[in-house]
């Protein structure tokens, strides 16, 4: 393109912590400056910063396409790829979330595909986070759309059988600390939590990137 990425803009309002699409940013903390920049313009350079592995960049280009648009949906979905690159699982899990609520009710087709992918990423994502609870429901979701759908019927079951795990893993705790207190012992190993190496038969979450 020659001139490479234009700079982002300087919204009017930044003066009186006014943002005139009603989100305050906060790129230059304590400037008082509020940066957005059209959401196509972002997704486009977030994009290809993505492409280079300069994740950070492209964070933060979304986040200002973000300032101007907050339910781009396509925007949410490439800033929770790049968060998830960085590590930030968490921050990643809140985009795919604000994704799925988003698309939530739409019935067309590309919709529904969007809500689809969404809603299976979010789940790998609070697999991560060993939220199998949740991540069981978000798969639900997506097979009810979808229910030949492989990613979401495998990540169900997995869901399913790391959620029991955990149940089973909180039953023992409980019965270690009984019997810890009628012998009177601190001591003594503790059971393994389901996410840990000897429950590990899943491999690492995150496919759906």
């Amino acid at each position: 393109r020659g001139g490479g990425a234009p700079p982002p803009l300087a919204l009017p309002g930044a003066g009186d912590g006014e943002h005139p699409f009603g989100t305050q940013r906060s790129d230059q903390a304590g400037s008082g400056v509020v940066l957005a920049e059209d959401p196509t313009d972002a997704f486009v350079f977030g994009a290809e910063c993505a492409e280079r592995g300069a994740y950070a960049e492209a964070v933060e280009r979304y986040s200002r396409g973000l300032a101007t648009s907050p339910h781009d949906v396509k925007l949410l979905t490439a800033r929770a790829k790049a968060r998830r690159n960085l590590g930030a699982v968490h921050d990643a899990v809140d985009d795919f979330a604000d994704a799925k609520e988003t698309l939530r009710g739409d019935d067309g087709e590309d919709a529904k595909k969007e809500f689809i992918d969404a809603t299976t990423a979010l789940g790998e994502l609070r697999m991560e986070c060993e939220q199998y609870a949740q991540a069981a429901i978000d798969f639900a979701e997506a097979l009810a759309l979808s229910p030949k759908s492989f990613p979401a019927q495998e990540g169900l079951r997995r869901a399913r059988q790391l959620t029991r795990k955990a149940t089973e893993v909180a039953d023992l705790e409980k019965q270690r600390a009984a019997a810890t207190a009628l012998r009177g012992d601190v001591t003594g190993p503790r059971f393994v939590r389901p996410g840990m190496a000897r429950f590990e038969d899943r491999g690492k979450s995150g496919k759906p990137f």
